[in-house]
């Protein structure tokens, strides 16, 4: 079967209906050994570079020369000697981010790290022509929901655990990187007739306001939501948060993710802006969410051909929590053993045979 027309395959089969809080990682500066433009650092420990092993949680704000001169990474910064952090465990304390890179457009890498225990493994802000490859991402959760004590009201939703966060970010690339264990927050308690409050998304990857990045070779495994919340002894309880692959919000759908990425052994197959697209004999049915727009991907995409392909176990995201006893909204489609198109604009639906 083959056809013209730009269309979004799978999309919004995962609705987000549930809202992520994007504001949760805003975190207190004083967990972290900042890099200031005055060289301030909080009792750094630069011993532990020269064992290769570090625990405390690192952001660098674009002042790679004193992270160089503290011993945090090597390099100068340009394409052919880019500024390199390697060989580091980071140990999060279980809360925050191991290591947050922003306000750079400098050529870096970050290669052969182990980042854990931890709300985010890494995030990139603002930040361009990094190389993110070869790492260990694994033990994240996102932090619990509030419990809420007041009369109807509603349990607070649990955080996101993200291994890679990208916000206002293009022009990187993760290559290699393996990410375990990574989960969303419990969702919070509602108060006596109230409900409860929805738990976290867990994400391998994910994308805000970001275009031009690369995603290669990965893996993704045991990338679980976070538990409900429940309610005070009426009203609903929340949802179960889902876990996601690679995120992507509709502002990031300009990103190169191939096909050899493994969401639990299956390929995540993602096209946007290609012509003549062929999709066949890919096996797809391992339970899951490998990305949050559905088994199969492909928009703004021209002479595409759906072929021989065998499609299961697609997750949904789940419905919102409802007001005290109202119901909540209604959660996203599951597409389990047949495939599901919706038309793009302009175009029209097609089979797959």
């Amino acid at each position: 079967m083959k056809f013209n027309s730009i269309f979004v395959l799978f999309i919004f089969i995962g609705i987000i209906l549930i809202p992520i809080s994007r504001n949760n990682y805003n975190l207190n500066e004083e967990n972290y050994n900042i890099i200031y433009e005055d060289f301030n650092f909080k009792g750094i420990n630069t011993e532990k570079f020269k064992i290769l092993t570090l625990s405390d949680k690192i952001y660098i704000n674009n002042n790679w020369s004193d992270a160089k001169l503290a011993g945090i990474c090597s390099g100068n910064g340009t394409f052919s000697e880019p500024y390199v952090v390697e060989d580091i465990e980071i140990d999060g304390g279980g809360v925050g981010i191991c290591l947050w890179i922003a306000n750079t457009n400098e050529y870096f890498e970050v290669i052969n790290c182990t980042l854990r225990n931890a709300e985010v493994g890494i995030k990139l802000e603002n930040t361009m022509n990094g190389e993110i490859k070869n790492n260990t991402i694994k033990d994240l959760t996102g932090a619990r929901g509030l419990d809420n004590t007041g009369q109807y009201q509603s349990g607070y939703n649990g955080n996101n655990g993200i291994g890679i966060f990208l916000q206002g970010s293009s022009n990187n690339s993760f290559d290699i990187n393996v990410f375990n264990k990574i989960t969303g927050g419990r969702g919070g308690n509602g108060g006596l007739g109230g409900s409860g409050g929805a738990g976290g998304h867990g994400m391998g990857i994910y994308l805000i306001n970001s275009i031009e990045n690369q995603i290669s070779r990965s893996t993704f495994t045991n990338i679980t939501g976070g538990l409900k919340g429940y309610n005070g002894g009426s009203g609903g309880n929340g949802a179960d948060g889902t876990g996601v692959g690679v995120y992507i919000e509709a502002n990031s759908y300009q990103n190169s993710i191939s096909d050899d990425n493994l969401y639990e052994n299956d390929p995540i197959v993602y096209f946007f802006n290609q012509s003549n697209v062929q999709i066949e004999n890919y096996s797809l049915i391992n339970e899951g969410t490998p990305l949050n727009l559905g088994q199969i991907v492909v928009i703004q995409c021209t002479e595409v051909t759906i072929t021989n392909n065998d499609i299961g176990n697609f997750n949904g995201e789940s419905g919102s929590t409802g007001a005290n006893t109202a119901p909540g909204e209604t959660g996203g489609n599951l597409c389990d053993s047949a495939p599901c198109f919706l038309p793009g604009k302009p175009g029209r639906v097609g089979r797959a045979q």
